[in-house]
């Protein structure tokens, strides 16, 4: 696993902690690894799950267009429907919508 240079990881909740250990060998499956390009960093839409820890943005630039769809389905898969999981522009985005764990 690697981080962006400037990504900001703090305030990142225990559930996106999880997807990322689901999401690494099913990158690594693609030729991708697993890159976090954005956390509760950057710039999203105002509602964004990014800024309160459950939102993750990872790298896709290594993986074959022809397989991006696939390796979206397989992320959802392993996931769970508690996640969000969407292909978009440059960049894997994945975000927690479940009820957190009290």
């Amino acid at each position: 696993m690697k981080i962006k240079s400037g990504v900001q990881v703090g305030g990142i909740q225990p559930e996106m902690v999880l997807a990322l250990m689901v999401a690494g060998p099913i990158l690594e499956d693609y030729g991708q690894d697993l890159v976090i390009t954005s956390c509760t960093d950057s710039q999203h839409s105002k509602n964004s799950r990014h800024y309160i820890g459950y939102g993750l943005d990872l790298r896709s630039r290594d993986v074959q267009t022809s397989d991006i769809s696939l390796l979206v389905d397989d992320l959802k898969l392993a996931l769970g429907s508690e996640y969000y999981v969407a292909f978009e522009t440059h960049h894997f985005h994945i975000q927690f919508n479940g009820s957190p764990r009290v």
